[in-house]
């Protein structure tokens, strides 16, 4: 069986959303005949644990963790004698400042990078790999990928889960780290030999930074859904039972140009309007609030404003069958799209869950966006632009009755969206792999 290496930052059991894509991958990949081996981080860097991603993982998956490189090793301070205590006290005014610089010029995190680029090559020969597959986020495994494209020559695929350097103009890095990424990311363009991304925009967008050597060298391999993390749906537990028949279900991150207010105003004016309902009605937002500090305080005071206290059912965090089990036991899916992230080609990966599930979708999303180009192509749900207050209260309302006469849409069929399954769209994957191969 032929073999790939996955160079990813993110990879079971870490939660982070980053880490399904290159999992799934690993999964599927076999039955197109390429075994999966994985370069990735150690387990102790994630910023947290969800043990059921690692379940759909089997055992002939090869997964390596080098431990990163730290520069302080060689200058550790343990161990001092009474004496140089004393002299470096006089020195520690400096560290902060030394620190800063340090942190100024280390763009990346290079101690992953030195370690992996080390473990790679050695990995590349012990395990006769063929093709190598950078995954993104972060940036890091392109890094990793460009140097082991360089040392054994072996074909590369660069794949994209969210821009690269378009992302800076809303997370505004300093002047230096801008040019920095500017620069490595035009290597990585150039060199990969093929670029796969999750949407067509973002393809569209990563193709314009391509050398004419490579133009058109790049392919969309959506995220999709794994079906058989629908089949382990159990009965209602004890968050879906405490919520109401008519439960409105939104599972990811809010953040980062990503807001539920207009959502809100917008339930809170329908319950002012029709205040019976108010008990009949139920939402569950499933997710953190990310890289915006700003946002948990403003959610919680729409929701006193709005007078949607016992409406609204904040859940930080549910591992992510648990998450799944949720949303088949609710009747509409949120799905909310940020304009800036459409822009640059960020496809919510929760959609395709959304649509497997088979439940109506309410997108608060602008029409242009890909998100609502696929669910109205599939009749899998609603579009509403995001800032119509008064037209999402409309439907919000729509839903409702049509839920209270039984008529509620059941979503998109299943023949619709099974070009959307994560199988098939590693197929795809396997597909570039094996004319790569072919034409080395």
């Amino acid at each position: 069986m032929k073999k790939v290496l996955i160079i990813t930052t993110h990879f079971p059991p870490d939660r982070h959303v980053g880490a399904k894509r290159p999992a799934k991958l690993a999964k599927f990949l076999p039955e197109f005949g390429w075994q999966s081996v994985v370069l990735t981080m150690g387990e102790e860097h994630y910023h947290g644990i969800d043990d059921s991603l690692s379940e759909c993982l089997s055992d002939c998956i090869i997964i390596f963790r080098p431990k990163k490189w730290h520069v302080s090793r060689g200058v550790t301070l343990t161990g001092m004698n009474s004496e140089s205590k004393l002299i470096n006290r006089a020195d520690q005014k400096w560290m902060p400042l030394i620190k800063k610089l340090i942190e100024r010029l280390m763009t990346y995190d290079f101690g992953w990078i030195l370690s992996a680029c080390s473990y790679g090559t050695k990995i590349v020969k012990d395990e006769e790999i063929d093709i190598l597959f950078s995954t993104s986020p972060n940036p890091e495994a392109h890094l990793v990928g460009l140097w082991l494209k360089i040392v054994t020559g072996r074909p590369w695929i660069a794949d994209f889960r969210d821009p690269w350097t378009a992302l800076n103009v809303f997370y505004k890095p300093g002047y230096f780290k801008r040019g920095i990424d500017r620069l490595c990311e035009k290597i990585v363009l150039t060199t990969a030999d093929h670029i796969t991304a999750i949407s067509r925009t973002l393809a569209k967008n990563l193709n314009k930074l391509r050398n004419r050597r490579n133009k058109n060298n790049v392919s969309v391999v959506y995220n999709g859904y794994d079906k058989d993390d629908f089949d382990e749906v159990d009965e209602v537990d004890d968050i879906a039972s405490s919520a109401h028949p008519f439960t409105i279900t939104y599972l990811g991150t809010w953040g980062t140009g990503r807001s539920p207010e207009s959502f809100l105003r917008a339930l809170g004016k329908l319950l002012i309007q029709c205040p019976n309902i108010k008990k009949q009605i139920r939402v569950n937002f499933v997710g953190e609030v990310k890289f915006d500090q700003q946002m948990h305080a403003l959610i919680e005071q729409v929701i006193l404003e709005e007078n949607l206290n016992g409406v609204v059912n904040m859940i930080p965090f549910l591992p992510y069958k648990r998450g799944l089990n949720l949303l088949m036991h609710s009747d509409v899916s949120l799905l909310v799209v940020s304009l800036f992230h459409s822009r640059v080609g960020c496809l919510s990966s929760k959609l395709f869950e959304y649509m497997n599930a088979g439940k109506p979708i309410l997108a608060l999303a602008p029409f242009e966006s890909e998100e609502a180009q696929i669910i109205l192509a599939t009749g899998a749900g609603q579009v509403v632009a995001s800032e119509e207050v008064n037209a999402i209260s409309k439907k919000i309302k729509e839903m409702y009755m049509n839920f209270q006469n039984g008529c509620l849409s059941n979503g998109a069929d299943a023949y619709v969206t099974e070009k959307f399954e994560r199988k098939k769209q590693t197929g795809k994957l396997a597909a570039i792999f094996n004319d790569l191969l072919v034409n080395a």
